[in-house]
């Protein structure tokens, strides 16, 4: 006899979907589970009756059937206990749905024997009683037989069908009616047992579905806890490279300025202030004031220079400060780039200053990108603020990320501009 899952396609859910063989398991441990009060509940019956027709029929006969259906019985819980006793593979259901099917086979015929071979034929209410018992029987395994389809039939069909006979042949009009009664419960119980299988296998799939979403849940939960805990080390570590950067800025004794492109002044740190002597409120958004009059034809070419890309490295150089005197510095300039590469301005270090002024750039844009990492889920969220924090700090009146498009054009992803209509559009 092949047994094979009779859940005929897989349960879906939100990307959470539970294999056939993998509910066909459940059903079949459930139908194991389920059997475990029947084992006691049919040695009592069976006590019972036998009881009950021991001076109604034949007492040879009646003892070999109540032997028989003790070993019988027996055999069952044995397999009940061989299922139980180890962790088994999903694969290996339908063998075991095969195994009970048959022991259910079994005691259905021995129900059919008691029903039809012992059946006292001049004594009407203990064959009344036989009937009540074997119906009984049936009703309660409608429950605990329905996880998988075939044992049901194969208990009820041997069980009642020879008592069904054994009313039509004996005749008379009671028993007549009798047997047409239990053809109607045969029909109802056929129309009923599909509905109490697919009530269990429902109940089952979701009960799977519902482990599985959780399963998939306290994994995202911990990917999530990991990600947070990775996030917080990483700005701990900016937060002490911040404070460590705040530090050799704050203690730098060189100067450094830096200008737009329209060579007004951006930036004036405070070593700056007392090389030259102006606050950086004097100087701020101001034409460079350092150099003499003599120097200021030669000065904007050196500006258009540093602009197109040449780097200025410890140039000997005599500038002025406030009160009109001259002082000799060591220069160094270089043009200052956005994101996108675009020459936005250029930087001038005094005092060769110049690896201080960008570890001041970077801490900044690093204080910034910190705070904003700590706002943000992804990257991908802060890259508009940052273009606007870069723009915003060096006066840039728009900017972009570009990337290479599907045409191989090179396209805005993400950008800021002032609200200034030209630009807006310019930039869209």
């Amino acid at each position: 006899m092949a047994f094979s899952s009779d859940t005929a396609v897989a349960p879906t859910g939100a990307a959470l979907n539970q294999s056939a063989p993998a509910v066909f398991a459940e059903q079949v441990r459930l139908l194991y589970r389920l059997s475990k009060p029947t084992y006691v509940g049919t040695l009592v019956n069976v006590m019972v009756i036998a009881m009950a027709l021991r001076n109604v029929t034949p007492l040879p006969p009646l003892l070999i059937w109540v032997a028989l259906v003790t070993v019988v019985t027996l055999g069952r819980y044995l397999l009940f206990k061989a299922y139980f006793a180890h962790p088994l593979p999903v694969e290996d259901a339908p063998l075991w749905a095969n195994r009970f099917s048959a022991g259910t086979l079994v005691m259905g015929c021995m129900w059919g024997l008691l029903g039809s071979v012992l059946m006292p034929q001049e004594e009407i209410m203990y064959q009344f009683l036989i009937v009540f018992l074997i119906v009984a029987m049936v009703s309660s395994a409608i429950v605990v037989l329905t996880p998988v389809k075939l044992p049901l039939l194969a208990f009820s069909m041997p069980a009642l069908l020879p008592v069904i006979f054994a009313m039509f042949v004996n005749g008379g009009d009671v028993h007549f009616y009798m047997g047409i009664l239990l053809l109607v419960f045969v029909a109802v119980l056929i129309g009923i047992y599909p509905i109490m299988h697919e009530t269990h296998v429902a109940s089952l799939r979701m009960r799977l579905e519902n482990n599985a979403l959780i399963e998939h849940l306290s994994e995202a939960n911990r990917r999530q806890t990991e990600q947070l805990e990775q996030q917080k080390t990483t700005d701990e570590a900016l937060w002490r490279s911040t404070l460590k950067l705040e530090a050799l800025i704050d203690a730098s004794p060189l100067g450094i300025a830096v200008f737009d492109m329209e060579a007004k002044i951006q930036r004036w740190n405070p070593a700056a202030e007392r090389l030259f002597g102006w606050t950086e409120q004097e100087v701020l958004n101001k034409p460079n004031p350092i150099f003499p009059p003599a120097m200021a034809e030669g000065a904007s070419t050196h500006r258009e220079r540093i602009l197109r890309g040449t780097l200025f490295d410890n140039v000997e150089a005599v500038r002025v400060r406030k009160d009109g005197t001259p002082v000799n510095v060591s220069l160094s300039a270089a043009p200052l780039a956005d994101s996108t590469g675009k020459v936005i301005g250029r930087v001038a270090m005094f005092a060769d200053i110049s690896e201080r002024k960008r570890v001041e750039q970077r801490q900044r844009l690093q204080s910034a990108i910190t705070e904003m990492l700590a706002e943000a889920e992804r990257v991908e969220e802060i890259i508009p603020r940052l273009i606007q924090q870069l723009c915003e700090s060096w006066g840039f009146a728009a900017g972009a990320r570009r990337v290479v498009g599907e045409d191989k054009l090179l396209r805005h992803r993400e950008f800021w501009c002032l609200p200034i209509p030209a630009i807006e559009t310019f930039m869209r």
